[in-house]
């Protein structure tokens, strides 16, 4: 009876994803509302790193796992507290970089644009990356994105991958309004937009010639060509909006949605639907892989082949955060298939935010990351 007792129900799996994740969350929030000295905190880790390792050379703790896995909690809390320090020590340089540049006075500022927003009120918001400023015949490489804000009649015509050459001068992004409120500024810090160019009407905009895509990137557009051309034969009236929305949701190209159907999917609640995540990422690849393995494809070939789709999906529709997000579950997930073990849900969850924490601490403190690891976890713990 024991042993049908052991079959029916396997013994819970190890979670330490759970904890070193926890403790990464700890030393971020920790970095983030009480700031240290970032050189510090990197000798207290370095300090921490040789104690454990002569330590347990030498046997001297011995088989004490309760004191390894303080050790360890203790340098993946400091981890946090170095990589938050980190960034908010390069934030803030790059804050007063932005307003020694708005000193200046107007710069040449020439880029790739990379998304083109349309909004209802008239104006238009084009975000230009590899970013280079010139003044007094002087070039310099500016370390991040450009949001340019201006009306819509001299910006919609640009589209993503154009070159644009336009001159202004250099803002720093707003903070708060209300302690508490949105925060504009850590909101585009995280999309690497780091100035703002407002321009007005009849500012001089230089078109340049589209620069080259990636292939996957390339696919994308010439599909979303194809799309539009055929719904604008077919459709005319609507083909706009709905080549829009299939760009959106198929694509990840949010440019080309006209500023009625962008407002009426803000008022009804389903903005959400047109940003790539989990949603899309869990149709794709899930779908697939059992489509291959429908086809008669074996576990392991079926994870290879859709893990290597992934790649291609990613640089289709961009590297966003929320993709990757989704895109590194899905991989731990894979991985499970791939070495025919038993995977952990919870310690999945875990260990997906704490590699995407490792490259973005920020995300801690955004709205997508709590809701999106919030709403997973809940289901879980429902149903494991």
């Amino acid at each position: 009876r024991q042993l049908c007792d052991s079959l029916e129900s396997p013994p819970p799996l190890p979670r330490p994803m759970v904890k070193l994740g926890l403790a990464l969350m700890s030393g971020i929030v920790f970095a983030r509302y009480f700031p240290v000295s970032l050189p510090g905190a990197v000798i207290l880790m370095l300090i921490l790193v040789l104690v454990w390792v002569t330590t347990f050379r030498k046997g001297l703790l011995g088989p004490r796992k309760t004191v390894h896995w303080g050790m360890a909690l203790a340098l993946t809390g400091l981890l946090g507290v170095v990589r938050m320090e980190a960034l908010l020590l390069s934030w803030r340089a790059l804050s007063l970089e932005v307003e020694s540049l708005g000193q200046e006075g107007i710069q040449g500022i020439s880029g790739t644009v990379d998304e083109v927003h349309v909004y209802a009120t008239g104006q238009t918001a084009v975000v230009l990356s590899h970013v280079r400023l010139e003044q007094a015949h002087r070039e310099r490489k500016f370390p991040g994105k450009i949001e340019i804000t201006g009306p819509a009649a001299s910006l919609a015509a640009f589209r993503p991958g154009d070159g644009l050459r336009t001159g202004g001068i250099l803002y720093p992004i707003r903070g708060p309004r209300l302690p508490g409120g949105f925060n504009p500024r850590q909101y585009r810090y995280s999309l690497e937009i780091f100035a703002s160019v407002p321009i007005r009407a009849g500012s001089p905009l230089i078109h340049e010639r589209p620069a080259g895509w990636s292939p996957a990137r390339g696919f994308a557009y010439g599909a979303m060509d194809a799309i539009q051309e055929r719904l604008n034969a077919r459709t005319p009236p609507a083909g706009e909006e709905i080549a829009g929305l299939i760009g959106s949701i198929c694509f990840g190209l949010r440019s080309g949605m006209p500023a009625r159907l962008r407002e009426a999917l803000s008022v009804s609640g389903l903005a959400h639907v047109t940003s790539i995540s989990g949603l899309h990422v869990s149709l794709v690849l899930f779908g697939l892989g059992y489509g291959l393995k429908r086809a008669g494809l074996k576990r392991r070939p079926s994870a290879v082949v859709t893990a290597g789709f992934s790649i291609f999906y990613v640089l289709m529709v961009g590297a966003s955060v929320p993709t990757l997000r989704a895109v590194l579950m899905a991989y731990v997930l894979l991985g499970g298939y791939f070495t025919e073990r038993r995977i952990d849900p919870l310690n999945t969850l875990a260990l997906a935010a704490f590699l995407l924490l490792l490259l973005y601490p920020v995300e801690l403190f955004l709205p997508s990351f709590q809701l999106s690891f919030t709403a997973v976890l809940i289901l879980i713990l429902i149903n494991p």
